[in-house]
């Protein structure tokens, strides 16, 4: 089951081209996180882009970032 807040990222992942989208689950094996989820992209531009619309569809989901 997805949460809030792993649907958020992987949506905006898709919505920008983000590739080889990839979940890995770490329940019981971290105590800072469940899930990670890692990406690729084109360039370093293209990668940039991703995470500065990440950060915010973050803000507007009122999920502030550490």
């Amino acid at each position: 089951m997805k949460t809030k807040l792993q649907k958020i990222i992987q949506d905006s992942l898709d919505d920008n081209k983000a590739e080889d989208i990839c979940v890995i689950n770490l329940r019981g094996k971290s105590i800072i996180a469940e899930h990670m989820i890692i990406a690729t992209g084109h360039s370093k531009r293209h990668i940039m882009s991703i995470a500065d619309r990440l950060s915010e569809r973050l803000k507007v989901a009122g999920i502030s970032q550490i």
